[in-house]
């Protein structure tokens, strides 16, 4: 699994692209899915937003930004 980061450096997810995996931990919680190549899956951090989008088998493309106030 890969870490993800936003575009503050703040830890977002863990990844595995080849198997399509996702974990999400926040706190004392865990999500994990399965996204299918060509789906996005959309974390708000914080005052980030970080949308994640599975283009293959080797790799997630990620966009971050800050959320308007």
């Amino acid at each position: 699994m890969i870490e993800y980061r936003d575009c503050k450096g703040h830890l977002v997810c863990m990844a595995d692209a080849r198997t399509g995996i996702v974990e999400i931990r926040h706190k004392d919680r865990a999500v994990r899915m399965n996204v299918p190549v060509g789906e996005s899956f959309t974390v708000t951090l914080r005052d980030t937003v970080t949308v994640l989008t599975r283009i293959s088998n080797w790799a997630f493309d990620v966009k971050s930004r800050t959320r308007a106030a």
